[in-house]
């Protein structure tokens, strides 16, 4: 929202979901325009959208707490791993993206 309105609009929103493969499908139909985290672009790219990086978004912080010894756990240790995996992988910035369809 806080975005939209710095771009001057505010947006109508009609349907909201956390399912990103089905965000992106819509967007692809015209049926509308989405902003996704860079990590949800990552996992997967509808090939008939455009991505797009909004100007001024800053990167969303994520963070995991656990306690030191947790690691020990391999479940905690494999997702540890992987979370500090995907944020080397995105270069340590997870900007926002806009998507809108292929023209």
């Amino acid at each position: 929202m806080r975005a939209c309105a710095d771009a001057g609009f505010a947006p109508d929103i009609r349907h909201g979901t956390d399912d990103y493969v089905a965000t992106q499908a819509l967007v692809a139909r015209g049926l509308g325009v989405a902003l996704l985290p860079g990590l949800a672009l990552a996992a997967f790219r509808h090939p008939e959208v455009a991505v797009r990086d909004v100007p001024g978004l800053r990167p969303r912080a994520l963070h995991a707490f656990h306690h030191r010894e947790a690691d020990q756990i391999p479940a905690v240790g494999a997702a540890v791993r992987a979370l500090r995996d995907a944020r080397r992988a995105e270069g340590a910035s997870a900007s926002g993206h806009t998507v809108t369809a292929r023209s």
